[in-house]
């Protein structure tokens, strides 16, 4: 061969692998096309690229330090994508990371631009997630209080016949009704004075956000689930049936039930819907996924469950519920002090009230917290573990993990266990009773079962018990407790009635305003009457046997082995806190022998100061 023949022959070798490496360049370099041009278009090719990430195979042809790396990275995709649909921030993160680079790489800046609306005026859903975005960035997790307290979208407003969709609603309310709700006008207002500007970057960011909610995420409520509030619901208002349907605005249809629960204030957001009650069921679906707690069906009806970030799930779908519903109770980890919770700028004399709670804990005493669902029961019993003696021993018992004192409280002996599907709440109770228990904690009394096995732990396998119940009154409060000894053990009446009240000293009862404002109702004394009082004296005359008749009759039907006494109560109309009576001698001598010489001088100090009693 020749010398031009080898220079030929090494022109097209050459010339062949600068076209291959031409070609595989092109392939590597994703460009820009017009065709992903719709949201489904988007959400599909989306879908392709990632199973497509999810099995790469890698080749003989990498290192072993390569193939390592390689395999790691699928390892960790995979793990992030199956984590984010249970709402798990970090996996989320990483996702929406991805789709924003693929929307970027492949849809036109003109496209993204039309898909959010921003050529005219974006969807309202839209505005309120480029809302929450750029609030977002800005103050994290407080991005949605942030923004309802700014613009007082949190305020009570009139429920009165009003406008909604361009269509006339008359609501069956008196005038000076209000309710708390937000619409789309007053979305559209505040989008309008924020005048937000997104770059390229955040345009593709924001539909991402939209493309994961569709793809992996739980719908139009992705973004305020992860949002630092008390709470939120859906599927539990609007109407149901099509003919009651097609008379009223979208607004109040089943699929359109979005509640925010926000400092004590549950608040419609008129502005969102699912887009059909199919949508609502799927996100229920997906929110009770997580830490396969069972599946919600017909047959099973409710389902209850904990989150990654611990906030508690309950779901319920027909025909156990009028329609699929969720309700997502979130606890947050602050560690509010009581003085925090109770000494606010529109109440006086809650120091009274923070010291008497600091004496029930210190001098052993066994306290219900009752009131009704979000009055604050858990967040105080949480509070004032502080007040408890670290020496001793705590095991809780809850239906769903809540309080976690051990994230606030980590230095004390405290464990926490709850409630599934194969170890029922008795079992978990009768274990506790076998440990070494100082002090006993049940989250919730609501059941039998529960009931009758707390006044046993309270009797024999601890110093003192605390736990929340939602009774109304103190009286309610014993009668409850008294028919679930009944029911479970099959205590008489007197018996169950009897033990109840030996056990059970103080009532610790929470309540709020419509306006959300927190308070402590009362704390009540629960005072056993003894068992053999005598009959009063019959002395001949007609007044004097009436008296005893009466007592007999009284003693026969209504007569109970309890008193009750208001110890401090909370007058709502002047936002104080007012003293009553002084505790029993009885609970007196008691609290003032679990106290130390200092702890017990200050509790004299409170009783002659405060209420005018000397101990």
């Amino acid at each position: 061969m020749n010398g031009f023949q080898i220079f030929f022959a090494f022109v097209v070798v050459f010339l062949i692998v600068s076209i291959l490496y031409i070609l595989a360049k092109r392939r590597s370099v994703q460009t820009v096309s017009d065709e992903l041009d719709t949201m489904g278009k988007i959400l599909e090719d989306v879908k392709q690229f990632m199973v497509a990430q999810d099995s790469v195979e890698y080749g003989a042809y990498l290192s072993n330090d390569d193939f390592e790396r390689a395999y790691h990275r699928r390892a960790k995709f995979h793990k992030a994508l199956v984590d984010c649909a249970h709402g798990i921030e970090e996996a989320k993160i990483i996702i929406i990371d991805l789709i924003r680079e693929r929307i970027l790489r492949h849809v036109t800046p003109e496209n993204m631009e039309r898909l959010l609306g921003l050529d005219t005026v974006p969807p309202v859903y839209i505005q309120f997630e480029i809302l929450l975005y750029r609030f977002k960035k800005k103050h994290g997790k407080q991005a949605l209080s942030t923004l309802l307290t700014k613009y007082r979208l949190d305020d009570e407003r009139p429920v009165r016949d009003q406008t909604v969709d361009g269509d006339a609603v008359s609501f069956p309310y008196d005038e000076d009704t209000h309710a708390y709700y937000i619409t789309a006008q007053d979305i559209e207002a505040v989008y309008d004075l924020e005048n937000i500007t997104l770059s390229l970057t955040e345009r593709a960011e924001v539909l991402a956000i939209l493309v994961f909610q569709r793809y992996k995420g739980f719908g139009v409520i992705d973004t305020i689930r992860e949002m630092d509030i008390d709470g939120l619901n859906c599927g539990t208002s609007g109407a149901l049936l099509p003919q009651v349907k097609n008379t009223l605005p979208s607004v109040f249809h089943v699929e359109s039930s979005v509640w925010v629960y926000f400092r004590g204030k549950q608040i419609h957001f008129r502005f969102l819907s699912f887009g059909s009650e199919d949508e609502l069921r799927r996100i229920v679906l997906s929110l009770i996924r997580y830490g396969n707690k069972g599946s919600l069906t017909q047959n099973v009806g409710r389902v209850v469950a904990t989150a990654p970030d611990k906030a508690r799930i309950t779901a319920l779908c027909p025909p156990a519920s009028e329609s699929w519903a969720v309700f997502i109770r979130k606890f947050g980890f602050s560690g509010k002090s009581p003085e925090e919770l109770l000494i606010k700028e529109y109440t006086k004399n809650g120091d009274v009230v923070v010291a008497l709670l600091k004496y029930l804990m210190r001098g052993s005493v066994t306290c219900a917290f009752t009131g009704q669902q979000g009055s604050g029961k858990t967040t105080l019993m949480t509070s004032i573990i502080r007040y408890i003696d670290p020496r001793f021993t705590i095991r809780t018992l809850e239906l769903a993990f809540e309080m976690y004192l051990r994230n606030l409280y980590p230095y004390p002996n405290i464990l926490g266990v709850q409630e599934t599907p194969s170890v029922s709440a008795a079992t978990l109770q009768d274990t506790l009773k076998k440990t070494d228990a100082v002090v006993s904690i049940v989250g919730e009394v609501a059941s039998d079962d529960v009931a009758s096995r707390m006044i046993q732990m309270a009797q024999v396998a601890s110093r003192f018990t605390l736990f929340s119940h939602h009774a109304t009154t103190s009286q309610n409060l014993v009668m409850a407790l008294r028919n679930s000894l009944v029911n479970a053990a099959g205590f008489s009446m007197d018996t169950a009635e009897r033990q109840v009240v030996d056990v059970i000293k103080i009532d610790v009862h929470l309540d709020s305003t419509p306006d959300g404002k927190r308070y402590i109702s009362r704390i009540t004394e629960i005072i056993p009457l003894p068992p053999g009082i005598s009959y009063p004296e019959y002395d001949g005359t007609p007044d004097s046997m009436n008296r005893v008749t009466k007592e007999y009759y009284e003693r026969s039907t209504d007569r109970t082995a309890f008193s009750t006494r208001d110890i401090l109560y909370y007058d709502l109309a002047a936002h104080a806190y007012h003293h009553a009576k002084w505790f029993s001698e009885d609970l007196s001598q008691h609290i003032l022998q679990n106290l130390d010489e200092k702890g017990a001088e200050g509790f004299k100090t409170l009783a002659l100061k405060k209420w005018g009693v000397t101990l």
